[in-house]
């Protein structure tokens, strides 16, 4: 992607108020595979900065809820309907979470590693914190819910889109127009978990 079209959604970002540029990632995967609903109940995993939250609570309206979860703080102001976690996913007590929310209609996770610039081992990384949030997901989603991560292209997205398919009915690989063409960033989209 060009520098004036990185600019545009930097700027974009800025001018409708959100912390990041990644929410259009996010918008772009809602528009096309219709996974947020109003009176949903969501978990975002690595919400930080916050701009995933503010989509997704704007989206699942006051009736709707999120459990937003990462190991930084929130640069954003919440709504009502959002419950927001400074800890680590490995921390979750699954059990508990369904008894306080009930099952969960989506999991959406933006966690990325700290990256080292070595691209396999940023690659088995982002893996490994997909695979995470894949086994969180199959714990707290209902039947028929669905599940979003991010991982970067290499030599083990097999496995995780394996995986993904032992447990979701339709599983596709997509890269919104708002990431970097030259970045290896791709989202897993996993649907009507079985």
């Amino acid at each position: 992607m060009d520098p004036k079209k990185l600019d545009y959604y930097y700027k974009k970002a800025k001018q409708d108020g959100h912390v990041a540029r990644s929410v259009y990632k996010l918008e772009a995967i809602d528009q096309k595979f219709k996974l947020i609903k109003r009176g949903q109940t969501v978990m975002d995993l690595g919400a930080a900065p916050g701009s995933w939250t503010q989509y997704v609570a704007k989206k699942v309206g006051p009736k709707g809820r999120l459990f937003a979860i990462d190991l930084n703080p929130l640069n954003v102001a919440v709504p009502n309907n959002v419950d927001f976690f400074e800890e680590d996913i490995n921390d979750l007590d699954c059990q508990r979470l369904l008894e306080q929310y009930s099952e969960f209609d989506l999991v959406v996770s933006d966690m990325a590693p700290q990256t080292t610039g070595i691209k396999d081992r940023d690659h088995f990384l982002s893996i490994e914190l997909c695979m995470m949030a894949l086994n969180v997901a199959k714990e707290v989603l209902k039947e028929s819910g669905s599940f979003v991560c991010k991982y970067f292209q290499g030599s083990d997205e097999q496995s995780l889109i394996k995986a993904s398919k032992k447990t979701f009915k339709t599983v596709k690989i997509y890269k919104p127009e708002a990431s970097q063409k030259k970045s290896k960033e791709l989202y897993l989209i996993a649907m009507n978990k079985a």
